[in-house]
């Protein structure tokens, strides 16, 4: 055990992580309120919880690169899962389409788990390792995610993949090996993967945890195969009852389709161009400029030095880091090696190896106390890396680009009440955030296929996306020279 002061100290490491929690939930939650549908991809994912809650369905109300006249159902290009989705529709069923809904419906989800999660950890830690266990979890993440730390409060489902992936390495490595237990594990890991498919890579760690595991505990062989088919069956689960629902509403000739065009889908964002040296070399450089990762190699160095010359004060907590530290490096050369090379993609292993380091610091005996108090000093440090991120958002009131996208909505909304319409946009980014805000569902039309009619037809130029895929023409933007509002990234054009 760490012989560190009995009482003030104890009174120290048990109230100062609960303390450290509540803050950076409250600093996501200031920070959500701030933004709102921040990005391009959680207004696409709210779409579908506010889909269901109106009644079309597990559906969006535009296709990726096509026009569409009704819903479409279980849109194969969707980047989040039903873990996600549900719990949005069940708060905009109660609080309605509310644009701070879905963000804090995200933190809501992935906040309990990880309370489970540091609930189980204190359990079985002593309290002091608990104590700088987490708080350097924390500060590990305030730092290295600075730059790109809007997964935490956006509806989006990266850090919801990395709460139950973090749970599941905690059931495998601190559970005794019962069936329920490993079903449980499996559950937690088929949770993430259905949040969002690239956790899959996440895994490794604690497979292979489980196999060592498997071999002997308490002088009893217990066979592997067992445990595998206990622990698969668990996380088969959430996605045979997805299945079967989506079976039910698709059809079989429809749900072979579906599963077709996502299989195709998967291969498109899930892999990119071939790897090269030059290729890898922007991609660590990257990986660096996004997430800090520039600062692993000395902290990993740094931890491992301190392993060699004071012991660990919990075996446990070296098998969570081990576990959390394989799949955090597997998923990363995933990233490095075989994806699309999208900064967001590496966002989950990112956050594994910060939780691995956060266990491998926090179990080392310390002979006094001021040793973890000059670490976490030390780190303290990284979380200065998000203060051009706070002073651009700020917390607890609405920025410009939210307070710009109310006054837009608003404006459409009352058009609407006073006229026959046809709102027009081109690329799905560039309106799905206004769609989720309008009381009504497939309200927009793409410029391709506006229809010829005597309604009034209002363009929608969303400045933010103008250099992505698809942008508007310069022949669109000449019959539209009218302006009728212009607020911070939104634009709305007369279309003649």
């Amino acid at each position: 055990m760490n012989a560190l002061p009995s009482f003030p100290a104890n009174i120290f490491a048990r109230t100062l992580p609960w303390i450290a929690w509540a803050l950076f939930i409250t600093f996501c939650v200031g920070l959500a309120i701030s933004c709102g549908l921040r990005h391009a991809d959680d207004a696409w994912f709210a779409t579908i919880s506010k889909s269901l809650v109106w009644g079309d369905g597990y559906a969006t109300p535009f296709a990726a690169h096509s026009n569409v006249t009704e819903p479409l159902k279980f849109n194969p290009h969707t980047g989040v899962g039903p873990t996600l989705v549900v719990p949005g529709a069940l708060a905009v069923a109660v609080f309605g389409n509310h644009e701070l809904v879905p963000g804090l419906c995200a933190i809501f989800v992935w906040g309990s788990v990880l309370t489970v999660f540091f609930l189980l950890v204190r359990r079985s830690l002593d309290v002091h390792a608990f104590a700088i266990t987490c708080l350097l979890m924390l500060l590990f993440w305030l730092g290295g995610f600075a730059r790109y730390f809007v997964a935490w409060h956006a509806f989006i489902g990266e850090a919801t993949a990395l709460s139950f992936l973090l749970l599941g390495h905690w059931v495998v490595c601190a559970s005794r090996l019962e069936r329920k237990n490993l079903i449980i594990a499996g559950l937690l890991f088929g949770l993430a993967v259905q949040t969002k498919l690239i956790a899959l890579y996440g895994l490794p760690g604690a497979l292979l945890l489980l196999a060592m595991r498997s071999r002997s505990v308490d002088g009893k062989r217990f066979p592997l195969m067992a445990n595998l088919i206990a622990f698969a069956v668990g996380a088969a689960s959430p996605h045979l009852v997805f299945e079967i629902y989506k079976l039910a509403c698709l059809g079989g000739t429809g749900f072979v389709e579906n599963w077709s065009q996502y299989l195709k889908a998967v291969r498109q964002m899930g892999t990119g161009q071939t790897i090269d040296m030059q290729v890898l070399k922007e991609r660590l450089e990257l990986l660096s400029r996004t997430y800090a990762a520039w600062t692993w190699l000395p902290l990993f160095f740094a931890a491992f030095m301190l392993r060699r010359s004071r012991p660990s004060s919990t075996r446990l907590g070296d098998n969570v880091a081990m576990a959390l530290l394989i799949s955090g490096l597997c998923s990363i050369l995933y990233w490095l090696l075989m994806s699309a090379g999208w900064a967001r993609y590496a966002w989950i292993g990112v956050g594994l190896l910060y939780a691995s380091l956060a266990f491998l610091l926090g179990s080392v005996s310390w002979r006094s106390a001021l040793g973890p108090v000059v670490l976490v000093i030390m780190v303290l440090p990284l979380a200065g890396l998000l203060k051009p991120y706070l002073m651009q958002h700020g917390l607890f009131r609405p920025d410009s680009e939210r307070e710009a996208r109310r006054k837009t909505s608003n404006y459409l909304i009352g058009l609407k009440e006073t006229q026959p319409v046809v709102l027009v946009s081109r690329w799905w980014g560039s309106f799905a955030d206004i769609e989720y805000l309008l009381p009504e569902t497939m309200n927009f039309v793409r410029i391709e296929s506006v229809p010829v009619d005597e309604r009034r037809k209002i363009l929608l130029i969303n400045k933010n996306y103008m250099d992505l895929a698809e942008p508007i023409n310069e022949e669109v933007l000449k019959r539209s020279a009218k302006v009728l509002l212009s607020e911070g990234p939104y634009e709305l054009r007369e279309l003649q």
